[in-house]
């Protein structure tokens, strides 16, 4: 077991004035253009730090929700996030540009460098 003082520390459980639920969808915007989006089928969602976000426990984000039958809305301002009941639709608009929340250009992880790393 690692000393205490090497073990990191962590808050990675969010704020939930910054947290949108949607059908079987958890939102959680972590910046004006940053959103964690998580979908369980039983309601279960994780709350641990990840490798890349250790800490979630941001102070209330300004933004605002829509809900419509098929999609729900999260306007920060700065992104419009739309989360769709068949998440192919769903896209955010940042800079005037509309992306597509898909795996296209997905470097296949977090590594420690990304040097070499081939993909497709």
């Amino acid at each position: 077991m690692l000393d205490k003082h090497l073990i990191a520390k962590t808050a990675p459980k969010a704020n939930d004035l910054n947290i949108v639920f949607f059908n079987d969808y958890r939102i959680t915007v972590l910046e004006d253009r940053l959103f964690r989006i998580e979908q369980s089928t039983s309601n279960s969602f994780n709350d641990n730090a990840t490798q890349v976000v250790w800490f979630r426990n941001h102070s209330h984000i300004h933004f605002t929700v829509r809900y419509y039958e098929d999609f729900v809305e999260v306007d920060t301002k700065k992104a419009v996030l739309k989360v769709y009941k068949t998440f192919s639709k769903s896209y955010v608009i940042l800079n005037g540009k509309k992306a597509l929340l898909n795996n296209k250009g997905n470097l296949l992880g977090t590594y420690r460098t990304l040097d070499g790393c081939i993909s497709d």
